[in-house]
């Protein structure tokens, strides 16, 4: 089994690579963001995968895998894993990704 693991300053998440390359393959909305993920993922011999921090849009597809109950989370503060039926979803605003907050902006367009 192929683990990929995407990390925030909070919690480090963890998925298996079918399951991502499933979500990416069948997205409605491919873009070229998500054909340099698969590139990345089939090229990628290592194992667990790390995303690199840099991809920023690999935050959404977290949250998509996520929403449908797949991966699992660890909370870095505690150590504590969850499953995704175990999570509260809270919005958290306008920042570069959906795990980061950009206190200075406050929603409508700058």
């Amino acid at each position: 089994m192929d683990t990929l693991v995407y990390e925030t300053e909070t919690a480090t998440f963890s998925f298996e690579r079918d399951e991502i390359t499933k979500l990416l393959n069948r997205s409605e909305n491919r873009t070229q963001e998500s054909d340099d993920l698969l590139s990345f993922l089939s090229s990628s011999i290592d194992d667990p995968i790390k995303i690199p921090e840099e991809c920023d849009y690999f935050a959404s597809i977290v949250l998509d895998l996520v929403n449908e109950g797949k991966g699992s989370v660890t909370c870095k503060p505690c150590g504590k894993t969850y499953h995704p039926d175990q999570l509260k979803s809270i919005t958290v605003g306008h920042g570069r990704t959906p795990f980061s907050v950009n206190i200075k902006m406050k929603g409508g367009i700058k």
